[in-house]
């Protein structure tokens, strides 16, 4: 098995002014880190470096090479906001997106670099932003239509359109594995860190729930861990885990020094 792991990390972005935050791009340290020390071979995209063509460069690259058998660990941490939903498929009537260094990445584009793995490739997501629960999606609709009128309220949206159709050209449907966790629900914020390159308190809280490695149990139980010693500081800001796309998350965590129940 190969182990492939991506980390995004924004303190600040060309895109939104006076908005600097103090964790990201120490928790994408830190997620790396544990990336390197359980082999991983990992690529790091941090502040002026995390552009929309270095990012799709990359899973593209890693959607050449994976299979089945191997694991893709990406992380993104940096701002996350809502628009409205440019397609009508979505229950909230949102959309998700990334803020990128120059750009926003909407939650269907990342939908559709997803249709570039092969099938049943697994990737473990976690996303450390506000507004994140649903980032990540599996697949969209073949018969997607962009409303160029819809209301970003951010800035002009003619780049992100002309890139988002460019990619939409190649769609096929997406058929992976996704074990994706959240710091936040669809349309909760995320706490950021009251000190400069301090962990946030969902990576914190990641930290000392993975242990040194000394973690022993599912993706599951992984996440309920964090849950819980998120919720001892922040309960009207609990961490969210999607369980309604095609997962793995009763397998055996894969950050760990000891496969214990994989061996039982």
């Amino acid at each position: 098995m190969k182990k492939y792991s991506l980390h995004i990390g924004l303190n600040e972005t060309s895109l939104i002014s006076n908005s600097s935050l103090n964790s990201p791009e120490a928790n994408s340290r830190f997620y790396k880190k544990i990336a390197e020390e359980n082999g991983f071979e990992t690529i790091e995209l941090l502040g002026e470096n995390a552009t929309s063509i270095n990012l799709l460069n990359t899973l593209r690259a890693i959607s050449k090479k994976i299979t089945p058998d191997d694991i893709f660990f990406v992380t993104y941490c940096g701002h996350g906001f809502t628009i409205n939903d440019i397609s009508g498929e979505e229950d909230t009537h949102y959309d998700q997106i990334a803020i990128l260094y120059d750009r926003y990445f909407i939650d269907d584009e990342l939908k559709n670099c997803w249709s570039w793995f092969p099938e049943n490739s697994k990737v473990v997501l976690i996303t450390d932003c506000c507004y994140g629960g649903t980032l990540n999606k599996k697949a969209v609709s073949t018969s997607y239509i962009i409303n160029a009128s819809f209301n970003f309220h951010l800035t002009d949206v003619v780049p992100y359109l002309n890139s988002f159709q460019l990619h939409f050209k190649e769609f096929k449907e997406a058929n992976i594995l996704i074990n994706h966790i959240s710091s936040s629900q669809d349309r909760n914020i995320a706490k950021d860190s009251q000190v400069k390159d301090q962990l946030s308190p969902f990576t914190e809280a990641f930290e000392k729930v993975y242990n040194e490695g000394n973690f022993i149990g599912t993706f599951s139980h992984f996440f309920e861990e964090i849950k819980n010693e998120v919720e001892k500081t922040l309960p009207y800001n609990l961490p969210f885990i999607d369980r309604n796309i095609k997962n793995f998350l009763d397998e055996e965590f894969f950050l760990t020094k000891n496969l214990v129940l994989s061996q039982n």
